[in-house]
């Protein structure tokens, strides 16, 4: 199986001719301007709707971007989580697309040359999980498997350690593990109570935090690589936001792939276009 990076969550798995697209967020900027590709990218929402299928984890703009989506045919599969709440599954049918494939949790389906399993989130929250009534209600994570080789996409679906040897003892450690090493939430840039020093105090244990919590978690998956994988992004549109940057708790994906080699851990970083061979690792 062979996989290609674009940006932010969005990849390409590909075996014997079948392409499967994850997360398109390829127009310039969302969530109103807010958000914004960091680093920017060249592929255009256009360059790739040959593919023979969608994974689309959540309904958030950066992951089921409009201006992107618009593009695609109507009748494309789209993989998407089914369960008592569905939102990003009705988000697409209202959007137009005939051809939802809503799979529930732990759900496995074959599909053209691919194994595809389905997971709801995994934890209300991965710091939080015993104390966190609510939490995550909408993110998913998506298994996929071909050629002998496999990839755990869990985009903004984070796991803790427990989570992840239950998955490990499940479904086997994945070749690839795509997991989440930035938070995108509004504490600390947002905190106006917060002086800029605070800020910037918070921002770096935030980043520490969630790269331990990356290491941990490819660690207690038995993953033969860990790719830092979603969460790249930047705050602009004005220059206010453009100031928030230097306090959003996020760093790049070369640090965390830094991060995690320096505990020997395996780090695949890429960058928009680069492709791995699996069988290769």
């Amino acid at each position: 199986m062979k996989v290609t990076f674009l940006t932010n969550a969005c990849a390409i798995y590909e075996s014997s001719g079948f392409r499967l697209l994850s997360d398109p967020w390829l127009s310039e900027s969302c969530f109103d301007g807010s958000w914004w590709h960091d680093p920017p990218i060249k592929t255009k929402p256009t360059d790739y709707l040959d593919v023979d299928g969608l994974y689309i984890s959540h309904l958030h703009q950066d992951h089921a971007d409009p201006e992107t989506l618009k593009h695609f045919r109507r009748d494309i599969p789209v993989f998407t989580l089914r369960d008592k709440h569905s939102f990003c599954l009705k988000h697409l049918e209202r959007m137009g697309f005939t051809n939802v494939l809503g799979m529930y949790d732990c759900q496995t389906l074959d599909f053209d040359v691919v194994k595809l399993t389905m997971f709801a989130p995994f934890v209300t929250h991965p710091f939080h999980a015993s104390d966190c009534e609510l939490g995550n209600v909408v993110d998913s994570a998506l298994l996929i498997e071909a050629d002998g080789q496999s990839v755990l996409n869990t985009n903004d679906n984070s796991l803790t350690v427990e989570k992840a040897k239950w998955f490990r003892e499940t479904y086997g450690a994945p070749t690839l593990a795509q997991l989440n090493y930035n938070c995108a939430g509004p504490y600390p840039a947002c905190f106006n109570n917060l002086t800029l020093a605070e800020k910037h105090s918070e921002s770096r244990r935030l980043i520490e935090q969630n790269l331990k919590h990356m290491r941990d978690v490819g660690r207690a998956l038995g993953a033969k690589v860990v790719q830092p994988f979603a969460g790249a992004f930047r705050l602009g549109g004005t220059p206010e936001k453009e100031a928030m940057n230097a306090y959003n708790g996020t760093c790049s994906a070369e640090e965390a792939g830094a991060y995690l080699e320096a505990f020997d851990v395996e780090a695949l970083v890429l960058h928009e276009g680069e492709e791995v061979d699996l069988g290769t690792l």
